[in-house]
């Protein structure tokens, strides 16, 4: 199952705070702004690859059948999560959406969401809050604006 797909699933089954936005659509298929819940865990205390081994080794199945999804064994599968520092054989990144797909594991997905689209947000959100705050600043600033235009038109007259 391509991971597009998992995530029109994972937007049909969540519960939006939002309603769904259907926007520009881009090669056919309809951009959605969703709104997930992430589990309650804090994704930053754990690293990509521990994110991977969890997903792998806390999903139910046995890590024989996984492996064999993602057309390894299971010894090699084990040998690719394993923290080793002094074995340079890892996980290959274009074989993650293949781990989603076999273990109906979202946690990495999160992981990833949570690092780089969660700083983007609250910047956005910092920076509206920064600019609300400077509003009355500029409100003032256009009235005596406004009133110097005025007394510059009397004064012409």
């Amino acid at each position: 199952m391509p991971l597009r797909v998992m995530l029109d699933q994972l937007d049909r089954t969540a519960q939006p705070k939002v309603p769904l936005y259907h926007g520009p659509e881009r090669r056919g298929v309809p951009f959605r702004k969703i709104t997930v819940d992430l589990p309650a865990y804090d994704w930053k205390q754990l690293s990509f690859k521990e994110t991977i081994q969890r997903a792998v080794y806390g999903c139910g199945r046995s890590l024989k059948v996984i492996a064999a999804e993602l057309d390894m064994t299971a010894p090699e599968l084990s040998r690719k999560l394993a923290d080793n520092p002094n074995d340079p054989v890892h996980f290959p990144a274009p074989r993650i959406a293949d781990l989603i797909e076999s273990t109906k594991d979202l946690g990495p997905l999160f992981w990833l969401i949570d690092r780089f689209l969660a700083p983007q947000e609250d910047e956005a959100l910092r920076l509206v809050k920064q600019i609300t705050a400077h509003l009355p600043e500029v409100k003032r600033l256009l009235e005596l604006l406004e009133a110097r235009e005025r007394t510059e038109v009397r004064a012409g007259e």
